[in-house]
C-alpha cells in the first residue's frame, strides 16, 4: 500500500455537530467527502509493511494518563446499554492478511507507527471529544481497510476503550475476510432492516475489537450512507462503544 497522512484540509460546519473525524491519503486535490461535516486531524502516518510474525502485544497507549483512565466513562450512556452481549469471533494469526501487522508483526517499526497513530486518536478524543473516525481514500487499493484494521486493533487494546470497526466500503466490503473470519450479517442488511444492529455486531478474540462487518455487497452505498438509518445507527453505536472506526468507500 501506499504511504498515507491524513488530509491537511479541516472541515467543520454548523459546528460539526456530528462530531467525526476523516483520514484520506493526500495527493494534493480534495476528495469528495471533504464536503461533509467532517473534520481532519493533523497527524502522518504509514501503512503497514509485507513482513509478518506471529507475536501479539497490547497495553494502553497512555499508562496512567486521563485517555486510558477515563474514556470508558466518556459516553453518555446508560449501564444496561453498555451491557449487551455481541457473539464473538476468534481471530488467529496464521488466517489473517499478513499486513495487518497489528496482529501479525506486533513489533514492527510499522506497527510502531499505528501506536503513535493510536495515541494522537486517543488525545484528540479527550481534547476535543471526537469518538468517531472516518478512514477513506481517493479510489482503491490504497490500502484504507489495512489502516482502519490495524488501527481499531490497537485502539481496542487499550486500557478502558470498548472500540468498534463498521466496515461501510459495502460495494467490496472485506474486513471480515482480511481477519480470516466468517459473518452471517452486516451493516448492508441492517440498514435495509433484515437484522438489528447488536444482532450484526461481533467480538473480536483476543484484543477485544468490535466489528460491524459489512456484510451482502451493494451498489446503492451512496443512498444507504447518507440516508436516516446510518445516521441514527451512529447514535446507536455511541451508546455502546467509547471509539468508532468507519472504513468509508473511496
Amino acid at each position: 500500500p501506499r504511504n498515507l497522512k491524513p488530509t491537511q484540509s479541516s472541515v467543520s460546519r454548523n459546528g460539526n455537530s456530528d462530531n467525526v473525524s476523516y483520514f484520506t491519503p493526500n495527493h494534493g486535490h480534495e476528495h469528495p467527502w471533504e464536503g461533509s461535516p467532517f473534520t481532519a486531524m493533523p497527524a502522518a502516518f504509514n501503512s503497514a509493511s509485507t513482513a509478518h510474525t506471529d507475536e501479539v502485544s497490547g497495553g494502553p497507549a497512555l499508562p496512567g494518563g486521563p485517555a486510558s483512565r477515563d474514556a470508558g466513562a466518556t459516553l453518555d450512556a446508560v449501564g444496561s446499554t453498555r451491557a449487551v452481549e455481541f457473539s464473538s469471533r476468534e481471530v488467529l494469526t496464521a488466517r489473517v492478511e499478513p499486513h495487518l501487522v497489528a496482529i501479525t508483526e506486533s513489533r514492527s517499526p510499522e506497527c510502531e507507527q499505528f501506536r503513535s497513530l493510536r495515541t494522537r486518536l486517543l488525545q484528540a478524543g479527550e481534547r476535543e471529544r471526537k469518538r468517531a473516525f472516518v478512514i477513506t481514500s481517493a479510489g482503491p487499493g490504497e490500502g484504507k481497510t489495512l489502516t482502519a484494521l490495524n488501527l481499531a486493533w490497537l485502539l481496542a487494546q487499550t486500557d478502558g476503550v470498548k472500540a468498534l470497526i463498521i466496515d461501510a466500503d459495502l460495494r467490496q466490503p472485506c474486513a471480515a475476510d482480511y481477519l480470516g473470519i466468517e459473518t452471517e450479517f452486516g451493516l448492508s442488511e441492517v440498514l435495509t432492516g433484515q437484522t438489528r444492529f447488536t444482532e450484526a455486531i461481533v467480538k473480536l478474540e483476543p484484543s477485544g475489537l468490535h466489528l460491524l462487518p459489512g456484510g451482502a455487497a451493494r451498489e446503492d452505498v451512496a443512498e444507504l450512507l447518507s440516508g436516516p438509518r446510518f445516521g441514527r445507527l451512529l447514535d446507536e453505536a455511541r451508546k455502546h462503544f467509547d471509539y468508532i472506526i468507519i472504513d468509508a468507500p473511496p
